[in-house]
């Protein structure tokens, strides 16, 4: 039987469908199922969602690596050694994000590495030629509705 790696296509397949699943608590057991049919309530330690302040994405992020519209940048957290520290508010849920990224990123030529997703958040890398950086998505706000996206960012040299 032939390695899945050796077929980078049926990878990125295997990949995209892990990453899903996960972020959505893919699973068939009945307290799955049961979670899936309660209301999500915020954490108690939930904080506010952050006003808008910047009126416009940074010069640093490329035009083609898409957010989801009505995102916003929060923070500008600098640069380190050529890396862009971007903090973001994102509406929609870590897995709204995660389904986003899987679907609009790939087909503007950007690859997503293995990923790694939680109850309330996921991370990934992604990669394009020589540039590359990664995300973490969180859903701690009080609001559902909305996320924090960290994201980080190195151009190709």
């Amino acid at each position: 039987m032939a390695r899945l790696g050796t077929y980078p296509a049926l990878a990125s397949l295997a990949l995209a469908t892990t990453l899903v699943l996960a972020a959505c608590g893919g699973g068939s057991s009945s307290s799955t199922r049961a979670a899936a049919t309660t209301t999500p309530t915020p954490a108690p330690n939930c904080r506010p969602v952050p006003l808008k302040t910047a009126t416009t994405t940074p010069d640093w992020l490329p035009a083609d690596l898409p957010l989801p519209d009505g995102t916003y940048l929060f923070r500008d957290a600098g640069t380190t050694n050529g890396v862009h520290h971007g903090v973001f508010t994102v509406p929609g849920g870590t897995k709204d994000f995660v389904r986003f990224a899987l679907t609009q990123w790939p087909p503007k030529g950007w690859h997503l590495g293995r990923g790694d997703s939680e109850s309330n958040e996921a991370d990934d890398d992604f990669s394009k030629a020589a540039a590359a950086g990664s995300f973490k998505i969180r859903s701690d706000y009080c609001d559902l509705a909305w996320s924090e996206l960290t994201l980080s960012y190195k151009p190709a040299p």
